[in-house]
């Protein structure tokens, strides 16, 4: 292919598939290629993607209908002439992993110098900057004649909703070089370390890893594919390499800067990529681009110029309408998109859901984080219960009710000519299911649980990975469930920012580092700064607190908190307004536990000696009314002798 001894440029090799069911039926009658994400075929958003990151010739590697994906790329920009990248398209659909595809390609010889090997489904920003990875891969190589790949990752920590379950990895790093001394990709809650780790100098643990599947590769990778031909993974490839004295190889990780990356690998992930795509997460890759004939409103909702909407229509937040579509009367979405030419009926409710192009949905139906493929149809009457995957072409009938987690396809998976018994939903819908179905009832289900994917929020035993809100010992389910009820009616962006901050606090760790993750939390979740500081004060105060000890106990590990991380509260508290919101935060400790009440008194005092709140401030925010007029009567009543106290001495100094 003309690449030996190129020294400008950039290879990728794009995996077009992702070898897996997860996606299906979605991924029987077209490939994951052209699946629409936000009204684009995926593979259009990873071309842009790997463009944006500098990459310059791609060679895409594909295996299920390379038909539809080679018309689809004659008819399409990247097509062109001047072509935005040079693509070279390998087909071989007897190909079923990714060590199956490096070894058709190490046995080709297509791939003669440094690439990148890219999984499916990868969606990116302009932030996905390369370049500093590169090049500190090319200087590992010049010192390490063994390096033979440097996987990058990005930052994603634990709640974090693009943070698939089951895709969590662990590394063991050395810190000076980067090398890769430990790996594993599991929900374990406990590691055990190979005694070899403690023979470097400083070693780096890594739990807060997102995968995009990147990993910058010398082509004696896809030779180690091919001298061990057990190996179907990159995760078992690197396992390999740390494990087996056979191998003289050494592996390398780089963190990307930036958090715009994602990845579709599972129903879940795909809702997750699409609301972050409208929320612009993505920048410059955004749905409203240049002959899109889309409009942004408020609240990230998106129309296309020849939508339809009925009277009454609500269109809260995280919506897309697309060209050609029609929602009928009184019709309530929320987070959702709606495919070009798609039918909404009257009276439904879409939420966390997507309704691909042609759809048609009836008068009434409630979809909640279901996904309705392109063409089908649902009719009146039918009833779907969460996370269900509706096929391409599928008609479910007005009586239908399905459970949660099932899979409709518009055919029968097997040729044996019945009529599918218990299968059957309809003429043309049928349960999709894999071929072995000779597992246990609780593996089926968490065979169940896996296509469908989910944040990794909790750790295998049903506890929290990182400590839950306000507590230090980790609450049981049923405590966890009272706090979400006591949140209410408060955004979900605003409860994933707190755990966020939590989690960093936990961590601990220098001001400014403390300052940078907060802020990247900030941004990522879209946070107001009065959040931000409620949920700072917040979280300070109740790391590793617990309010049923004795007033006195509670004062103490609350001011020694405020030691501890008095330099990460004074970066915020500038100025009037934003030492108001963390007076606001403190209302809201006071009414989520009222254990604060009896030392808020002296937890103001305290903020106060250490220049973190200002008298005035404190004086005009209690004179003031609060959201909970009974809550603020309290605190006032509790610190009216400081209040007093700190107006007197004011009054003094003015005299003076």
């Amino acid at each position: 292919m003309g690449r030996e001894g190129e020294k400008e440029g950039l290879l990728a090799v794009l995996l077009g598939d992702l070898y897996s069911n997860n996606l299906a039926p979605l991924t029987i009658t077209s490939p994951l290629s052209l699946l629409p994400v936000a009204g684009r075929p995926l593979l259009d958003i990873t071309l842009d993607s790997l463009r944006l990151a500098g990459v310059t010739e791609v060679l895409l590697y594909l295996s299920s209908h390379p038909g539809m994906v080679k018309s689809w790329l004659a008819s399409s920009r990247w097509s062109s002439q001047p072509s935005p990248l040079t693509i070279t398209i390998i087909v071989n659909e007897e190909c079923m992993s990714v060590g199956d595809a490096c070894r058709d390609l190490d046995e080709k010889g297509v791939v003669r110098g440094d690439f990148l090997l890219v999984g499916a489904g990868l969606i990116a920003g302009g932030g996905l900057c390369l370049d500093l990875a590169l090049e500190r891969h090319k200087q590992r190589v010049s010192k390490d004649k063994h390096a033979v790949m440097t996987a990058l990752y990005t930052l994603a920590l634990p709640g974090e909703q693009s943070r698939e379950s089951g895709q969590e990895v662990v590394l063991a790093t050395d810190k000076h070089t980067g090398q890769v001394l430990f790996y594993q990709r599991s929900g374990n809650t406990a590691y055990n370390f190979p005694i070899e780790l403690f023979q470097h100098d400083q070693v780096e643990l890594s739990f807060d890893l997102g995968d995009p599947f990147i990993a910058v590769c010398h082509p004696t990778v896809l030779a180690l594919f091919s001298d061990n031909f057990d190996l179907q993974t990159l995760d078992a490839l690197t396992s390999e390499i740390l494990e087996s004295d056979l191998v003289d190889s050494t592996v390398y990780m780089e963190r990307l800067e930036g958090r715009a990356v994602g990845r579709v690998i599972s129903p879940h992930s795909l809702l997750e990529v699409e609301q972050r795509l409208l929320e612009r997460w993505f920048h410059p890759q955004v749905v409203d681009r240049a002959g899109s004939q889309i409009t942004m409103g408020r609240h990230s909702v998106y129309k296309g110029r020849d939508s339809s909407l009925a009277g009454g229509v609500l269109l809260k937040e995280g919506v897309l309408v697309s060209s050609g579509s029609k929602v009928g009367s009184k019709a309530i979405l929320e987070r959702s998109t709606v495919g070009a030419g798609a039918v909404l009926g009257q009276g439904c409710l879409v939420k966390d859901s997507i309704v691909m192009e042609g759809a048609v949905i009836g008068n009434g139906v409630h979809l909640d984080q279901v996904i309705v493929g392109r063409g089908a149809v649902v009719k009146e009457g039918s009833r779907l219960n969460s996370r269900c995957l509706v096929g391409e072409g599928v008609i479910l009938e007005a009586s239908v009710i399905v459970p949660e987690l099932t899979r409709i396809s518009a055919a029968q998976e097997d040729d044996w000519g019945e009529d599918g018994g218990d299968d059957k939903l309809g003429e043309k819908a049928f349960l999709y299911t894999e071929e072995d179905e000779d597992e246990e009832e609780e593996e089926e289900e968490e065979i169940k649980k896996d296509w469908w994917g989910s944040a990794y929020e909790e750790a295998e035993d049903g506890s929290s990975e990182g400590m839950s809100e306000g507590s230090s010992e980790g609450d049981d389910e049923e405590e966890d469930e009272e706090e979400r009820e006591e949140e209410g009616g408060e955004h979900d962006d605003v409860k994933n920012f707190r755990r966020e901050v939590i989690e960093s606090i936990e961590r601990g760790g220098d001001t400014d580092n403390l300052v940078l993750e907060i802020n990247g939390s900030k941004h990522a979740w879209n946070i107001t700064l009065s959040e931000v500081n409620q949920c700072v004060i917040y979280a300070v105060l109740t790391n590793g607190v617990d309010t049923s000890q004795p007033p006195a106990a509670l004062l103490t590990a609350a001011t020694a908190n405020i030691k501890k991380f008095l330099g990460l509260l004074r970066k915020y508290c500038s100025g009037a307004n934003k030492q108001g919101y963390y007076l606001a935060g403190l209302e809201t400790l006071v009414a989520r536990d009222s254990a604060w009440l009896e030392v808020l008194h002296k937890v103001l005092h305290f903020l106060y000696d250490k220049d973190v709140l200002e008298d005035a401030v404190i004086v005009d925010w209690m004179e003031g009314e609060g959201e909970d007029k009974d809550v603020k009567d309290k605190m006032r009543n509790k610190c009216k002798a400081f209040i007093q106290w700190l107006e007197e001495a004011d009054s003094e100094s003015e005299e003076d």
